[in-house]
């Protein structure tokens, strides 16, 4: 089965590298899918490892449709994706149930291996690397038009994502992404006659 966790990367890879943060955040959320899976069986392990790089899938061509949320679009889509790889079927009502609630702004599940997805997922919204993806953004995403728009979403993710989380092995490394995004707003303030001089 751990053949699975190639493949999904490989189609991860195809589908996503051209969006550099996209992958880049497929990946971080792959890498902690595999620190907090540690404990699970193998078959757990691999479905959480392969949901990883399958997650966002939904959102990007040639699978994305216009209006309707990433997280939905690949729910309908997962089952032909992972027939095509020879994964079990059986098995696939487990992948969608961590498709449909990784999203910090759907209700948390109650599934352990979808509660774990959902933590590696919000993780990735966190610390220094989500502020560094949030820049690289800047000017090319609606959402952050700007600097100050783009240090407003820092601010932002600051205050929602720890509340997110709900393991506690979670929110330990949650306090420390925190910290360190807490960490770049106060030096940028400083720097900024407290962010006016953006």
């Amino acid at each position: 089965m751990t053949g699975i966790i190639e493949w999904a990367a490989e189609q991860a890879a195809a589908l996503l590298s051209p969006f550099s943060d996209r992958w880049s955040h497929t990946i971080g959320v792959a890498e902690r899918a595999r620190d907090v899976g540690e404990a699970l069986s193998e078959k757990d392990r691999v479905l959480l490892i392969a949901a990883a790089y399958l997650h966002d899938m939904g959102g990007l061509p040639p699978y994305a449709i216009p209006g309707v949320d990433h997280g939905d679009r690949g729910i309908q889509v997962v089952d032909t994706v992972l027939r095509e790889a020879g994964f079990p079927m059986e098995k696939t009502a487990l992948v969608k149930e961590i498709i449909d609630h990784h999203q910090y702004y759907r209700p948390p599940d109650t599934v352990a291996v979808a509660i774990l997805f959902r933590d590696a997922d919000i993780l990735d919204f966190m610390g220094a690397i989500d502020i560094a993806r949030i820049v690289s953004l800047t000017m090319r995403e609606q959402f952050t038009p700007d600097l100050p728009h783009a240090i407003e979403v820092i601010r932002r993710q600051l205050n929602e994502m720890p509340a997110q989380l709900q393991t506690a092995a979670a929110k330990r490394e949650g306090q420390k992404r925190a910290l360190e995004m807490q960490q770049f707003l106060d030096a940028l303030a400083q720097e900024t006659d407290s962010l006016r001089s953006l």
